[in-house]
């Protein structure tokens, strides 16, 4: 977990910012799906392009019981070496809900 938190550490402030928001968009997506009956979700994965620079796969969970306050946590984080790899997953990825 350490250097799951170095990665987000290292990050650029344009960085953070994008996966930040990337985070609350992935959140406000799933709830639209479940028609606002989001209570908890788990192991939502998600591969993310950070300003075309950093290239991340990420498994996160979200709390939504408190309705004043969502809570989002990365459970696993995945930093890809470059651009080929993150597209080859993301093609996996997309093969595999055909």
């Amino acid at each position: 977990m350490k250097e799951q938190f170095e990665l987000i550490k290292n990050l650029t402030p344009g960085q953070r910012h994008e996966l930040d928001k990337d985070m609350q968009q992935i959140y406000l997506e799933c709830h639209k799906q479940l028609n606002g009956k989001l209570e908890k979700l788990k192991d939502v994965i998600v591969n993310l392009n950070l300003n075309n620079e950093v290239y991340l796969n990420v498994v996160c969970e979200y709390d939504g019981r408190d309705s004043d306050n969502v809570k989002g946590r990365i459970t696993h984080l995945h930093k890809y070496a470059n651009k080929k790899e993150y597209d080859i997953a993301v093609a996996i990825e997309k093969a595999s809900l055909n």
